[in-house]
């Protein structure tokens, strides 16, 4: 394994510790040093602490996601769990709809717009 200039002499020792494990020579190094020992103790605990963090947010992830395949469409939106699609509408200024109040509106609006244009426009 070649290192670069950038790697640290932590991950060089984390490497050269992974090899003689994997070649069944790190007790004989790690019963002389303790130290050495004590670092490497701490250092595969740390590597298991983050491993089993892993484990358990992907393990949780999986769960959610099963949890929420059993539930229906309905039943997510009224647990809040999904966005419901925003619709864009555009203002329908016509009346065609037959409301009697909105055309009496539109009509006295039209009616007071129309006088106001016109005293302006008088000469």
């Amino acid at each position: 394994m070649a290192f670069n200039k950038k790697q640290s002499t932590t991950d060089f020792a984390i490497a050269a510790m992974e090899e003689l494990e994997r070649n069944n020579l790190a007790d004989l190094l790690l019963l002389k040093n303790d130290q050495l020992r004590n670092w490497w103790i701490s250092h595969k605990a740390e590597v298991a602490r983050v491993e089993a963090e892993r484990l358990e947010k992907e393990r949780r992830k999986l769960a959610k996601e099963e949890a929420l395949a059993k539930l229906t469409q309905e039943e997510k939106e009224l647990l809040g769990l999904v966005r419901l699609p925003i619709k864009k509408s555009r203002v329908n200024w016509d009346t065609e709809d037959d409301d009697p109040v909105e055309a009496e509106w539109e009509a006295e609006y039209h009616k007071v717009f129309s006088d106001t244009f016109k005293t302006f426009t008088k000469k």
